[in-house]
């Protein structure tokens, strides 16, 4: 079984397949086995800087809500059919790019967190970028190709799964999500 989801994984992430293509396992083992790989693999990014608690259960967060974007996208097409082999396909494309985010995340963590703690002692530096520690430049693109390439996978499964309407949804919902952090910030 894992051979055939690693090879399914890899033609995903290459666009020479769909989630269909995805095993289908009619027990949970491959379910519960996904999500745990997705849960992990975002713990652990997101472990550079959170607590581990905190990392854990963010992770799960991110989890649950694509599983219950993915189920209602589906159920309101009436392809609840499609559920597990789109929600694994998700779950194993999204946990291995995010697997390759490390290394590069790992380098602009730090600067992450300097900048934040700069920006707690003095608030006006949030409006003095230029005087802010700038993250390495190679690390940073590496994790927006990588954050590029994910979200076309993603869009690309929820448009083969349910169509194009999904994915424009799911955009205008991650749109949401950046510009709301990006008005906290």
């Amino acid at each position: 079984m894992l051979a055939s989801v690693s090879a399914a994984t890899l033609k995903l992430l290459f666009f020479r397949a769909g989630p269909e293509d995805f095993p289908y396992d009619p027990g949970r083992s491959l379910l519960l086995g996904c999500i745990a790989f997705a849960v992990l693999s975002n713990a652990a990014l997101l472990s550079f800087l959170l607590p581990p608690a905190a990392a854990l259960a963010g992770a799960a967060v991110n989890t649950a809500f694509l599983a219950l974007f993915t189920r209602f996208s589906l159920a309101t097409r009436k392809l609840d059919n499609r559920f597990q082999q789109t929600f694994n396909a998700l779950l194993a494309t999204t946990a291995v790019l995010t697997l390759f985010m490390l290394p590069f995340f790992a380098k602009i963590a730090p600067v992450l967190a300097q900048i934040a703690e700069m920006v707690q002692k003095d608030p006006s530096l949030a409006n003095k970028p230029e005087m802010l520690p700038t993250p390495p430049s190679s690390a940073m693109s590496a994790l927006m190709l990588l954050g590029i390439w994910q979200i076309v996978v993603i869009c690309r499964i929820f448009m083969l799964a349910a169509g194009v309407w999904t994915m424009l949804v799911f955009v205008g919902i991650l749109f949401l999500m950046v510009g709301l952090q990006l008005g906290a910030a």
